[in-house]
């Protein structure tokens, strides 16, 4: 069983061509077998979080050909550089926020440590070469018009 949603941002204007950008999400669960896997009361795990996101994006970008958690640090890097000054609309807001691994409470686990390096080089650098052998730029947003 599952869940999906997807949302269509429109983009520019471009004439007679209506453009859009499309965010697909996916959630799927197994249901119960039998009625003794069933506990009451029931646990409640905080075992989603940033560290589960950034995991699952690594895997599907490499599951795409691309090397996964390069790109997601070159994410985290560019994300850090851009300032507020960039429109980027409620979805640029997001993945910003996304991709600030400052902003998690997370921030203090020692799986985070080349996160927060690369959102540090972002910040003070403004340069994200170092992340280079990842060809795709997540918020390129005509990568995904492509």
């Amino acid at each position: 069983m599952g869940i999906y949603a997807a949302v269509a941002v429109p983009v520019q204007d471009s004439g007679n061509i209506d453009l859009f950008v499309a965010f697909f999400f996916e959630a799927y669960y197994l249901l119960p077998y039998n009625e003794t896997s069933f506990e009451f009361p029931p646990s409640v795990d905080r075992s989603f979080g940033r560290r589960s996101i950034y995991e699952s994006i690594q895997a599907k970008l490499e599951s795409r050909g691309y090397p996964g958690k390069n790109c997601v640090l070159k994410a985290i890097c560019e994300a850090a550089s851009y300032t507020t000054l960039h429109a980027n609309g409620i979805v640029g807001d997001l993945m910003h926020l996304l991709f600030t691994p400052s902003a998690s409470e997370e921030r203090n686990d020692s799986y985070f440590f080349e996160y927060r390096e690369a959102e540090v080089t972002g910040w003070e650098q403004q340069n994200c070469e170092k992340y280079n052998d990842c060809q795709l730029n997540l918020f390129d947003f005509s990568n995904f018009i492509k």
